[in-house]
């Protein structure tokens, strides 16, 4: 199974040369916020991660917080054109809607324990911070509907009455599992592994979607047919999709 394009987490172009020390500074305090969670992370660290100053973070930003709200506007703006990206129909043609789940799933695995300081810094402000929680709904919102017209294009059928409703609440329950997660193993060796993670949650929406996807029943299983070195490979490459960083 060949995919079209390997996912990745899509990061809008700089428009100035002038962004530069700014997205090293914003890149940095990403690094520094999973490897220490946002009160381990200090101004000076991240400005010497970035090969920046003290000075120049201040130029920037009044303080930490500050920073922070930039990172949240920051990750909302990349993660809706991710996933915008990732959920175009035309990416999984001929793919089955389950290996394409599967693969998604493995993908967000990826990307949000690289930003698991950042996922726990927008949580613990969430309550007192009601802008965060209008990003979060916009971002589901958006996912929702992309969802539903990726299984449109499809001609998959669902089985639950109400189809957005019951996508709207797999991606919600997929969404705070794989956060909660993320969170968690900065102080934690998660219960479930990466692979029993994804095989788990795409388990839950398929049935509880109650999806029939025609294009899986298309193709029947092969009978008793070892795979060559070679299609193992394709395979392997096809399902190990990795989110890319800046150069």
């Amino acid at each position: 199974m060949n995919l079209p394009h390997k996912l990745e987490w899509v990061r809008p172009p700089q428009q100035a040369r002038s962004q530069e020390t700014l997205e090293r500074l914003l890149d940095a305090a990403d690094a520094v916020l999973a490897e220490r969670g946002v009160d381990g992370a200090s101004v000076a660290e991240i400005a010497r991660r970035a090969e920046s100053s003290v000075g120049a973070f201040y130029a920037r930003f009044h303080d930490k917080e500050a920073l922070l709200g930039y990172l949240f506007q920051r990750f909302d703006e990349q993660a809706d054109a991710t996933a915008a990206a990732a959920l175009e129909p035309a990416r999984w043609e001929g793919v089955r809607l389950r290996e394409a789940l599967e693969a998604m799933l493995r993908f967000m695995v990826a990307v949000l324990h690289e930003k698991r300081g950042l996922i726990g810094a927008m949580m613990s402000r969430m309550p007192s911070t009601p802008a965060l929680g209008l990003l979060g709904e916009r971002l589901l919102s958006r996912v929702t509907a992309r969802v539903v017209a990726l299984i449109r294009a499809r001609g998959a059928s669902v089985r639950h009455p109400d189809v957005e409703r019951a996508v709207y609440t797999a991606v919600w329950l997929v969404f705070g599992a794989l956060e909660l997660r993320a969170v968690a193993s900065l102080h934690t060796a998660p219960r479930l592994g990466d692979e029993e993670t994804v095989t788990s949650l795409a388990d839950m929406c398929v049935r509880y979607l109650g999806i029939e996807d025609p294009i899986g029943k298309k193709t029947p299983a092969p009978r008793k047919r070892s795979l060559s070195p070679a299609r193992r490979k394709t395979r392997a490459d096809a399902t190990s999709l990795q989110p890319i960083r800046n150069p």
